[in-house]
């Protein structure tokens, strides 16, 4: 069973209509959730930022690299316009008109 997306089930059909070749990272995403590796890599980690100035905690930082290196995208540094799109800003949990991406290289 896959987790609903953007607080909807997913549904699953074959006849065609709106195809998408990253339909994988659904399955990724679920595996990350369940074994809660980003939250486990990410309490390993210290955060000297200041709590009041953090807008992504370290484990939605890891979690938004994986999922976004894994299916190709070296680098994540046209998260901001994949945001903007449906399929990946719903795979990532963050609603397509979401205006911060946590992770976005600053340079």
């Amino acid at each position: 069973m896959v987790s609903p997306v953007g607080g909807k089930p997913l549904v699953a059909r074959f006849d065609g209509r709106r195809l998408s070749s990253g339909g994988g990272v659904l399955a990724l995403r679920e595996s990350e959730r369940r074994l809660g590796i980003a939250d486990r890599l990410a309490a390993r980690l210290d955060d000297p930022r200041l709590p009041e100035a953090v807008r992504h905690s370290h484990a939605e930082i890891i979690r938004f690299r994986l999922l976004v290196i894994a299916p190709g995208y070296e680098d994540g540094n046209d998260a901001d316009a994949d945001a903007q799109r449906p399929y990946p800003a719903r795979t990532h949990n963050h609603p397509a008109s979401h205006a911060s991406v946590p992770g976005r290289p600053s340079a």
